[in-house]
This record gives C-alpha cells, sequence and structure tokens, in this order.
C-alpha cells in the first residue's frame, strides 16, 4: 500500500490433496487502524499512487489466493470447479512438480474455463529464467488454447485482471 499499489493478495500455500480446512480463513487487515497508527503512511500512499497514476479514490483491495502445489493427476483432478474449498479463494494457483500433474491440471484449466479468461505467469527467480511471449504463446497452443486465447493469457487477460482488481472487487 506504501509503495503506491492499490491490491494485495494474501497467498496461502498448501500442497497436495485440499481437505475442508483448508477453506479460506484469511481475514483481510483493517486498513484503518494501519492508518491511524502511522499517520506518515498517507503522505506516502499519496506520492506511490501519484508516481503510479493510480487514481487517490480507488481504493485499496485485499484479495485471499490458494496456490495449490501438485505432484500426481490425483491430485491435480481435485482442482476442478465443483471443488468447494477453491471456491472459497478469490483466486487459484496451480504449482505442477512434474509432466504428468502439469498436463492433467492444463486439460482441466482448459476444459473448465472454456480457454476464457486464463492468466499465464511465471514463478521465474531471475530474467533469465524467463521465456518469451511468443515461447509462451506457443506452449499454450500445444496445451488447447487457441493462438488468440494463448495471446490473450499472457497481455490481454492480466491487464484485465489488473483493471478489475483496482476498480471493483470482483472475484476470479
Amino acid at each position: 500500500m506504501e509503495l503506491g499499489y492499490s491490491g494485495i493478495a494474501y497467498n496461502l500455500s498448501i500442497r497436495g490433496i485440499m481437505s475442508d480446512s483448508d477453506r479460506c480463513t484469511i481475514h483481510h487487515f483493517p486498513l484503518s487502524s494501519l492508518l491511524k497508527l502511522a499517520p506518515s503512511l498517507s503522505t506516502s500512499i499519496k506520492f506511490h499512487r501519484n508516481l503510479l497514476r493510480v487514481p487517490p479514490d480507488v481504493p485499496f483491495r485485499q484479495y485471499t489466493r490458494l496456490t495449490v502445489t501438485v505432484d500426481n493427476i490425483i491430485h491435480a483432478a481435485a482442482l476442478n470447479s465443483g471443488n468447494p474449498v477453491l471456491k472459497t479463494y478469490d483466486l487459484v494457483a496451480v504449482k505442477p512438480l512434474n509432466q504428468a500433474a502439469f498436463d492433467q491440471a492444463c486439460k482441466m484449466l482448459v476444459d473448465w474455463t472454456q480457454g476464457k479468461n486464463i492468466i499465464i505467469s511465471s514463478a521465474a527467480a531471475t530474467a533469465n529464467e524467463l521465456r518469451g511471449p511468443n515461447d509462451v504463446a506457443n506452449l499454450s497452443v500445444l496445451l488447447g488454447l487457441s493462438m488468440e486465447k494463448a495471446k490473450a493469457a499472457i497481455s490481454k487477460n492480466c491487464r484485465l485482471a489488473a483493471l478489475c482488481c483496482t476498480s471493483v472487487g470482483t472475484k476470479y
């Protein structure tokens, strides 16, 4: 918030099959109490939002995110649209650890979303580990997306999600 961002996602990471105890229990931080404790924070927020061209009336949004690490197709198969645990989070990320889990998580994601509103991101720790946008789009086509939806997954969808997250409290 101090650096001018207009939102944050609190993340819970789990590995393997989810249980009912993995339902979202993340509570949003009471921002008003933070500003009361550190009044100088308000000046910094205004400064950085101005630099990022974030309008001052855009509220700071807080989201919940679940990152599920899967290492087999059984765990990946639990990541489906009917899973009640997933529905308790605003965002869901999948981190497959091997090719079989990756393939399963991809076929399900494309089927579940019909290829719409997918965002492809990287866990690259350095710039050397990144792939070019065309490489990512081509890989996405191999995983079942049309070229149009593959390109949207690395560009348009990311921008739209950022805009939606800053302007309305829509869940993804």
